[in-house]
């Protein structure tokens, strides 16, 4: 019987869980000690009554060291308690987050047991709250949560040491990396900012002696500050060894603060959509979320739309960062004057105004544990409290702290490559922003850029193990002109690029096992190169091939999507073509013991398909093609009009964009797709043959060159991809070299799911039919009568109910997979990801399918949809990023990444 009510491998209960493990234990204690064990009392697993020290609270802030007797269990009723801790820990491991909250309650015993596993991994995220009494009046990041979590670190140094990783975002979406990313500044001033939070975060950093990882995706700018000063500044504190910093700030931490860091055991940084020099984006019309009334038509405060990860949008309350940074230079410029300095300092406090309310509202609510609330707001004086407070390090040229800006975040990045390098195995630079691209453009510093990738490039990681830098989404991301992976660099006038500069960094780290980097930056489009730096080149080769496992490569995308073949004539987009192709004859084919290949963007086909080819020595085990239309071919016919009377409507603002939807030889694909594989000769010299002739599809091309040893597909791209129903018949003969692949055991791909009723796109209504059966409250959808459901509510019930689509998945992409795949004892499973909403939310189904006694396809579990900011698809995120953190046990291999939020 599939179901859907728990993770793909089925978890026990609390209950079941525990006694089937105690019952093992007392076993086979019993058979080695029997005259040990009485039988004359009842088995009873938990004793739950109340011990003289009171029931036994979740959010327990006793300082004391859990008691060393099991002071109530600790007796012939207790048989948990004999259970060796290893076996015991291994058991709750197993239980999800409600089971050891429940857990926990019971007694004092379950208590010490429970809380070190509910606290190991903590989140702190704020949350949106309207006032009760004033309309319209809504606190857009309400730091409660976060407080109420601070406290208890602050105060209970014992549940404090048992925290691994701690990770921190805002309640909000983060910002969709086409249009929102480089429009948003992280560099909002009003978000966390009361002083009493921002003390009581540093006496909690002081108590997280054992924590190992630190997450921060879109931080807000004072709390990322007071995280990376509280636990990296901390000489007492915990070695941080994994450092994961995406959409936020690490401006505005002094030199002086940068020297107290302790980064010598760093192992992992993952830097991700993050700006790296001041004013990187579009500066001039950048905004910065806010606290203040929503919306405030009385002041500089307004909304704004955002996507809101699930194909809708949101408002929230926004202003733009120049009129922040205009209160803050008029502070300093106001000088040493003190009647111009008191104005400025009343007008910087007005843009705060509203987050004090929204704080001291807070505070009044809050419980005060262990007295600290009220010990922190005596030691705070009038001055601390004022806003001016916060920027007094650009006021004040004898505070230790000062700096002339704070807004730079080039030096704190510099100082954590610097002083991490001898200890760091993994340097992820994930679509960082270097550039600005609005009308002040024209007076971007260009040392400052090749400043940048010059010290980059010259600090040295004996350690290093796997080196990603990926640039493929926005222009702001883009590699300086000169920069070239292996040939020479800064050929341009005035350059002052080292012309070996990377091949010499490469040299130095001859033991990478992975290696991301942009497909037409490996090589210059012609061979210029000199004698001397071209053997060089060639050494620097020939031991990546023999050590890399993992290659990743993109390009910048095309809003049209990919062609067949590049046919261009422009100079530039010719220079990059003959790059990339370099970069397929050069590099790629003399890898030999490539297990990954991931290749994105705007990588045309057939460019994609000699990839495959000119790796034929290598033992793939992993492929990723990631682009905007779908890698496998184009399903929907010439311009997509085998699909027309469908009405699809994939992009709201530009719905008949489908100018990159090619003609397929359907003659070519029917009559090939579904023969066996071509026989290869892994010793056969590589000859490039570039072109999209008549031929087979893209699988049958992979199925022949590694079928053998790959088992991980992912196909992503949604213009052009199978429909879940009513698929076009030249599908079928794309997907049918899948069935070759006798070794695949996770296959994740794209599929389009039609909205179209009477006329409408009805995308909205399902997502909302979605969520809502998420929540068993809900009775929007309930039937009142024993009637059949009619029109829309009938086509909702038998296309769009999630058991439905689960099975419909099985269905149609059963008899693609090897029977030899499905009949392994897990089954296969497979992900299929669909694009819905007015702002292209994206929403997975995760299947298994495996063979019934009878032979048949069987759907034997199934999730979704989940979109990507679920909890439970943001943690498998987080926690299975491959080259980050710890080893971790995989389920679906990296998950879906996102066109809109999370890619």
């Amino acid at each position: 019987m599939p179901t859907s009510s728990g993770p793909l491998n089925p978890q026990l209960t609390v209950t079941l869980l525990l006694a089937l493990t105690a019952i093992w234990f007392l076993k086979l204690r019993h058979n080695r000690h029997a005259p040990r064990l009485s039988t004359t009392k009842p088995f009873r697993l938990i004793e739950s009554t109340e011990n003289e020290r009171g029931p036994v609270k979740h959010h327990d802030t006793r300082t004391d060291q859990p008691s060393q007797g099991l002071d109530t269990m600790v007796n012939s009723s207790n048989r948990l308690a004999e259970i060796p801790e290893e076996i015991l820990q291994e058991t709750l491991q197993y239980l999800d987050q409600s089971d050891l909250y429940h857990f926990a309650q019971l007694c004092r015993w379950s208590y010490d047991k429970a809380i070190p596993l509910l606290w190991q991994d903590i989140e702190l995220v704020d949350c949106r709250t309207p006032s009760s009494e004033v309309p319209d009046l809504v606190d857009e990041h309400d730091d409660t949560p976060i407080i109420r979590k601070l406290l208890v670190l602050a105060t209970n140094s014992w549940i404090a040491t048992h925290v691994h990783s701690l990770t921190h975002r805002c309640h909000l979406p983060p910002p969709a990396i086409f249009y929102e990313l480089p429009r948003i500044s992280f560099q909002g001033r009003t978000l966390s900012c009361d002083v009493r939070t921002l003390r009581i975060l540093q006496k909690a950093c002081q108590n997280l002696i054992n924590l190992h990882t630190l997450r921060i995706v879109f931080g807000h700018w004072n709390l990322t500050r007071g995280l990376l000063v509280g636990l990296l500044g901390n000489p007492n504190g915990s070695t941080i060894r994994h450092l994961w910093l995406e959409n936020c700030s690490i401006a505005g931490i002094s030199a002086r603060i940068l020297q107290s860091f302790n980064l010598q055991g760093l192992e992992s940084l993952r830097m991700r959509r993050l700006p790296l020099l001041t004013y990187a984006g579009r500066h001039d019309s950048q905004e910065v979320y806010n606290r203040g009334l929503f919306p405030d038509w009385r002041t500089d405060g307004s909304f704004d739309m955002r996507q809101d990860g699930r194909g809708g949008a949101i408002k929230t309350s926004t202003e733009l960062l120049r009129v922040q940074d205009a209160a803050v230079r008029n502070l300093v410029l106001a000088g040493n004057s003190e009647l111009d300095l008191e104005e400025a300092g009343k007008q910087f406090d007005l843009l705060f105004k509203e987050a004090h309310n929204f704080d001291n509202l807070i505070y009044s609510q809050l419980p005060d544990i262990g007295m600290l609330i009220s010990s922190i707001q005596q030691e705070t004086s009038d001055a601390d409290k004022s806003a001016t407070q916060s920027v007094r390090h650009l006021l004040d040229r004898q505070d230790p702290d000062f700096m002339p800006s704070d807004t730079d975040p080039f030096p704190t990045f510099i100082h954590i490559l610097e002083h991490s390098a001898a200890s760091l195995t993994s340097l992820n630079l994930d679509w960082v922003l270097f550039r600005r691209t609005d009308r002040s453009a024209s007076s971007e510093s260009r040392s400052s850029l090749e400043n940048l990738f010059n010290t980059l490039f010259k600090i040295h990681f004996p350690c290093l193990r796997a080196f990603q830098f990926r640039n493929a989404v926005v222009p702001e991301a883009e590699l300086p002109q000169d920069v070239y992976l292996l040939d020479t660099c800064g050929v341009s006038s005035g350059s002052t690029l080292e012309p070996d500069m990377c091949v010499a960094w490469l040299e130095m780290h001859p033991r990478l096992r992975c290696l991301a980097w942009s497909a037409d930056r490996f090589f210059r489009h012609r061979k210029e190169t000199t004698p001397e730096l071209q053997s060089r080149v060639d050494k620097v080769i020939s031991k990546l091939g023999r050590s890399l496992e993992d290659l990743r490569v993109d390009t910048v995308y095309s809003r049209s999507g990919e062609f067949k073949t590049d046919n261009s004539v422009d100079p530039l987009d010719t220079a990059r073509r003959q790059s990339r192709r370099r970069f397929v004859s050069e590099f790629a084919a003399r890898m030999q013991k490539l297990e990954s290949l991931k290749l994105e963007g705007g990588i045309p086909r057939d460019e994609k398909r000699e990839a495959i080819r000119a790796l034929r020595q290598s033992p793939l085990q992993k492929v990723v093609m990631i682009g905007v239309n779908c890698p496998l071919g184009n399903t929907w016919g010439f311009c997509g009009r085998d699909i027309g009377s469908l009405g699809i409507n994939e992009d709201p603002n530009d719905p008949d964009d489908f100018g990159s939807l090619e003609e397929e030889d359907k003659d070519e694909i029917i009559r090939l797709g579904t023969t066996g594989p071509d026989i290869v000769d892994s010793n056969e010299v590589f000859e490039a043959e570039y072109g999209w002739p008549p031929s087979p599809p893209l699988t049958h091309t992979l199925a022949s060159y590694h079928a053998n040893t790959i088992t991980e597909l992912k196909f992503c791209g949604y213009r052009g991809a199978p429909l879940l129903w009513n698929p076009t018949p030249i599908a079928q003969y794309m997907l049918a070299p899948l069935r070759h692949f006798h070794n695949l055991r996770h296959l994740i791909l794209s599929l389009w799911l039609h909205t179209l009723w009477e006329g409408d796109h009805r995308d909205d209504e399902i997502l909302d039919y979605w969520l809502n059966r998420r929540d068993p409250s809900t009775t929007a959808l309930v039937v009142t009568n024993d009637e059949e459901p009619t029109g829309w509510a009938k086509e909702l019930a038998e296309k769009y109910d999630p058991s439905v689509m689960a099975a419909r998945i099985v269905t149609l992409m059963g008899p693609y997979i090897s029977e030899e795949a499905k009949s392994q004892s897990g089954g296969m499973y497979v992900r299929a990801s669909f694009c819905i909403g007015s702002y292209g939310g994206l929403f997975d189904f995760d299947v298994n399918i495996g063979k019934a006694a009878d032979g048949s396809d069987e759907l034997r579990s199934w999730k979704g949809p989940r979109e990507e900011l679920h909890s439970e698809r943001r943690a498998e995120k987080l926690k299975n990023r491959r080259w980050f953190g710890m080893p971790v046990r995989r389920d679906l291999g990296d998950g879906q990444r996102s066109m809109s939020t999370s890619l």
